[in-house]
């Protein structure tokens, strides 16, 4: 099989830019939101109820516990999980892939695929992020801090590590200075 390369982002950053840039550029195949639908069809439930799982998960066990009661279709975190790492082998062993955020640089050990980080000034993020969703600096910082919090929270639950972890890349690229 092809490379792979596994690309991380700090919010507002560009990072999914740059792995779209460097897919079309090396003719790899590029998957960010593919491998939520790829996950709903082998759960055999809606796109929708897999989104929520993704980075952003703050749902306590209670009320994991208590959905499969009240809700036909739920897919826990435990089983998110479970096929997000199936995924994630499957793109990875077929090759000539870009996988874009979800955990893909921990779930594929050091040497299978290229792992980035991509950086910027916290500034620059801000100004980005405004610009992009059109609003003033204050909600476009606040914006950061929240996904910046939730990317934070979901590496910390589902693999025990922290974002800033330099060993866990082995490439950081900061668009900052681009």
């Amino acid at each position: 099989p092809g490379p792979v390369i596994a690309v991380s982002r700090e919010h507002g950053a560009g990072g999914g830019e740059v792995a779209r840039a460097v897919a079309d550029r090396l003719g790899l195949g590029f998957y960010d939101r593919e491998i939520l639908s790829r996950i709903a069809a082998e759960a055999h439930v809606a796109e929708g109820l897999v989104s929520p799982l993704d980075e952003r998960d703050d749902r306590s066990w209670l009320s994991d516990w208590l959905a499969p009661i009240v809700t036909w279709g739920h897919l826990s975190p435990y089983e998110y999980a479970h096929h997000l790492v199936g995924v994630v082998g499957t793109i990875a062993r077929l090759g000539n892939a870009v996988i874009l955020g979800r955990g893909a640089h921990l779930m594929l050990r050091p040497g299978r695929a290229l792992r980035v980080l991509v950086v910027a000034p916290l500034p620059a993020r801000v100004a980005a992020i405004a610009a992009r969703e059109g609003v003033d600096e204050a909600t476009a910082r606040r914006r950061v801090a929240e996904v910046e919090q939730a990317r934070r929270a979901y590496l910390a639950r589902c693999f025990h590590v922290e974002f800033e972890d330099p060993a866990l890349f082995d490439l950081r690229v900061n668009t900052g200075v681009l």
